[in-house]
Parts: C-alpha cells; structure tokens; sequence
C-alpha cells in the first residue's frame, strides 16, 4: 500500500475547560496526561490517546459522555513559539460500521483494510473512466470507524457518491465537523506536500503564523499537485503525480482500477507536472498556454510570487527535453525541476 502514516502515540489538545475528573490508570507513554468531562459518566474500552474523536458530539464517542479532553503538560506543548503554523481548510466524512472497512476498501483507491487503529494514508475517489472525484486521506479512528479527510468543497460530493453506491452496506456515511492546520516540523499526519517535513494535526487550537499565499508558494515549488488546478476531471492521477502517493496495485477492484493499472503496466502518461521559473513580474492566467518553437506543448495550472521572481506549475508533454527553454505568451520559462508525477 501506499503513503501509510500513523498518528498512534500523538496527543491532541483541547482549549475547553473541565469541570471534573476521570479516575483513569496514568498512561506511561504520555507523561502528566489528564483527561476531563463536564459530566461524570462510564468510559469504555481503553483511553482514546492519539485518536481524532468522531464529530465532536458524545453520541459519536461512547454513552453519555458530553466532552471528553486530552490535557497535555508542558513537555507536550508542540506547537509553541517559534513553531510556523498555516491552517488547512478541509471537509469531513465519517464512514463508520460493521461493513465500513469492506465498503471504503472497494471504492477507493488504497488498501484501507491494511490501516490500524492511528494509521491515515492518502486515497482517491474516482469516475470508472479514472478521473478525480476527490483526492482524500483517509484516517482509521477504530476498528470500524474511518474519518475521510478532502477539500473543503468537496465534502458532500464524497458523502452523496459514498452513499449513492452502499447499497446493503452496514456503514453510517455523515459529514462531521473539524479544524486542521499544517504544522512544520510538528508531530501528527505527515505530509509531503510543501517541500520539507511538515504535519497535518485536527482539533488543535493555533494560530496561523505562515499565510495562505505562503503555503500555496510552498506547495508550487515542491511541485504538489491541487485539487482545482493540476487535479480536475481532464487529468488522469498518473499524470498529477498521484499513483505513487495514493494507489495500492495489490488490492481489490474499486471505480476506476482497470484504466489506472493498464496505463501504469502497459504505458506511461504523455505529460507531467514540471516547476517553471517564469519572466518578468505578471502572473500568467489558468491554463495560459506554453509554447516551445511556437508550438504549444503545455499550459500553466498555478503560479505564485516569489522573491526570485515567478514560480509556476505547468503540465508539459514528457518528450520536451527539460533544459528546453519554453515561452508564456510574452514571458520566458525555465524548467526548475520535475515534479512528483515525472521523473527523467
């Protein structure tokens, strides 16, 4: 499978304020952890350390619990000065039930069944045709319980596709509600998306030091591909990068396996995502053409400013030669580097 990470052994904040105490064995993996509710009731099963609690509502977690907080101590606090913190704006959909593992095993792109309790690894909602419906990660709270991570437009479009084809399946299919933000050199969900070690953490309360823009400067330059630029429904995910980070070859069917296995045993995309430094101080437009020779051979998907100038993220057929010199409109375009979905 691949792109497994895990989320076991790390511990969430809450900024809510208790008002009583649980009576519970100290964690000896966690130094000083106290867990709170506003109303004294029955935990089961073991502390839910390192776990993202479903949708924020008692119901979700266990019988008549109203709040449950995971309080750390000092050695703990992760996220303090120094720290650069962007949010990450997302929607959610919980898949949960005695078929749920079975049910998202077969309608996503990667090997869900092999996850653990703690564990998340990226996955795609596909078309039978292999096109995007949604880029996902997707993250094992339980045994039977899965939280579906995806753009923030594209939350309910997840939910009415998952529940348009379960059938007899025994799977609640719901939308929750939670806040993630990226945290550099953090612990919590790895990502790559940005170019150096950074993590995805839900349901901390920060503050965001690094903007919007810097973040979509970061993501350009590491050469990551976007749901809305590089990913939408003309792209296959080989050419966005995507196979390598999201597609398990080992599993079973799920939409859109055949064409994604046959391009990848029997071919090769005709083009890739490649980072471009641009000319001049003008941002080019979405989809602005790229030409070599006068002939188009690309188009520009994002673009970014920098203190060098203009970074770019533009799709380019595999057989232009990389130290090629190529033109947007008036502006010259030097190839930085490929990105995920080609490598020389």
């Amino acid at each position: 499978m691949s792109c497994v990470f895990s989320v076991r052994g790390s511990a969430f904040s809450s900024s809510h304020e208790s008002v009583s105490s649980l009576d519970l064995p100290p964690n000896p993996d966690v130094p000083r952890l106290q867990l709170d509710v506003r109303d004294g009731a029955r935990v089961e099963d073991r502390p839910l350390l390192g776990q993202i609690l479903a949708g924020r509502q008692a119901r979700r977690v266990v019988a008549r619990v109203d709040h449950l907080l995971l309080r750390l101590g000092a050695k703990h606090r992760l996220y303090s000065n120094g720290v650069r913190i962007a949010s990450r704006p997302r929607s959610y959909v919980r898949v949960a039930g005695p078929d749920a593992e079975e049910y998202l095993n077969r309608m996503v792109s990667n090997d869900v069944a092999a996850l653990e309790p703690g564990d998340a690894c990226e996955a795609l909602l596909l078309t039978a045709k292999a096109r995007v419906i949604a880029p996902l990660v997707v993250l094992r709270r339980g045994p039977d319980d899965f939280l579906l991570l995806t753009e923030p437009d594209l939350g309910e479009r997840v939910r009415v596709e998952l529940v348009r084809f379960r059938f007899a399946a025994k799977a609640e299919i719901e939308l929750e509600e939670h806040t993630s933000h990226i945290v550099f050199a953090g612990d919590g969900l790895p990502t790559t998306d940005y170019g150096e070690p950074a993590a995805e953490v839900l349901d901390v309360d920060l503050e965001p030091n690094v903007s919007a823009d810097e973040l979509e400067l970061l993501r350009i330059r590491a050469g990551t591909a976007a749901w809305g630029t590089e990913i939408d429904d003309r792209v296959l995910p080989a050419e966005a990068g995507l196979t390598d980070r999201a597609v398990s070859f080992t599993k079973g069917c799920y939409p859109g396996q055949e064409p994604i296995a046959r391009l990848h045993y029997r071919g090769r995309a005709n083009r890739g995502i490649r980072v471009l430094e641009l000319g001049g101080h003008e941002l080019p437009p979405y989809d602005a053409e790229l030409e070599l020779d006068g002939k188009v051979v690309g188009r520009v998907t994002s673009a970014a400013t920098a203190p060098e100038g203009i970074v770019a993220l533009a799709f380019v057929r595999r057989e232009v030669p990389p130290q090629a010199e190529l033109t947007v409109g008036r502006q010259s375009a030097t190839q930085l580097h490929y990105a995920r979905s080609e490598r020389p």
